[in-house]
Formats: C-alpha cells, sequence, structure tokens
C-alpha cells in the first residue's frame, strides 16, 4: 500500500460512514427545486437544485477525484453515487416530459447517464411517429419560452 492510498483511506475514515450518511442525507435534502404555481395553475421552476457528484464533493469538502477513488473502495460512497445518478435521470425524465425542465439541458443529464437519443424499432411508421411526439415537445419547450 502505497503513501497516497493510505492517506485517502484515512480522509474517508476521519469523516466516517455515519457522518457520511448524514452529510449525504442532508445533501439530498438540500436539492430540492424551487417551485411556484403561477395565476394559471402552471407550475415556474424558479430553481432546479439537481444533485451532483460535484455538489457532494464540495459539500464533503474533498474533490471530485476524491469522491470518485472512495466510491471505488468503499460500498457506501459507491451506492451514493449510483443514487445521484438515479435521482438525476428520474427528475430530468419527468421534468422534461412535464416540461418543468429545459428538455435540451434535460437530454444533456440523460446522456451523461447512459442514455441515448435515438431509438431502434423495426417499423418505420413508429419511428416516424416517435419523431413527431419528438418533434413536438421540441416545439412545445420553445413556445413555453417564449411566453
Amino acid at each position: 500500500m502505497n503513501k497516497t492510498t493510505k492517506t485517502k483511506k484515512k480522509d474517508f475514515l476521519k469523516i466516517g460512514r455515519p457522518r457520511f450518511k448524514e452529510i449525504l442525507r442532508r445533501y439530498f435534502i438540500s436539492c430540492q427545486d424551487r417551485i411556484k404555481e403561477t395565476k394559471s395553475g402552471k407550475p415556474l421552476l424558479l430553481e432546479a437544485k439537481i444533485p451532483t457528484i460535484e455538489g457532494l464533493a464540495l459539500k464533503l469538502g474533498v474533490s471530485r477525484h476524491q469522491l470518485e477513488m472512495w466510491s471505488n473502495q468503499y460500498e457506501v460512497v459507491g451506492d451514493a453515487y449510483e443514487k445521484i445518478h438515479q435521482i438525476q435521470v428520474e427528475r430530468c425524465v419527468n421534468g422534461g416530459l412535464s416540461n418543468l425542465y429545459n428538455p435540451f439541458i434535460a437530454k444533456i443529464i440523460l446522456a451523461r447517464n447512459g442514455y441515448r437519443e435515438n431509438i431502434e424499432i423495426a417499423d418505420p411508421d413508429k419511428n416516424k411517429a416517435l419523431d413527431k411526439i419528438g418533434n413536438a415537445l421540441i416545439e412545445l419547450a420553445k413556445n413555453e419560452s417564449e411566453k
């Protein structure tokens, strides 16, 4: 075991599993969108706060790289990584479909989480229908942002 590895393990051990879990819990609580209902009853996103690896690293006072190394060494940190990605996907899919989030930004975040745009369907008519739906969602988002 080299000195670098020993130091990095020691850093996590200074934080400890219970304190890490508490910091993680508080971080997830702080990652709530601020939404206001408009006069027409539609939700208006005032601030999007999706949890990120970078945000958790900042809360812990470590670098993103350090947190990534811990995720490979400690199951609790690896589980936190997975949960952050799951929340990102769930919020981007639902927020993108409801037009609460900008669909272009949601698409970028989903791509970073392993999702891709092209869908292979054997029936070309279904592909055309999906393209029309996708274009309609993008057009709806453009119209909403112009209001």
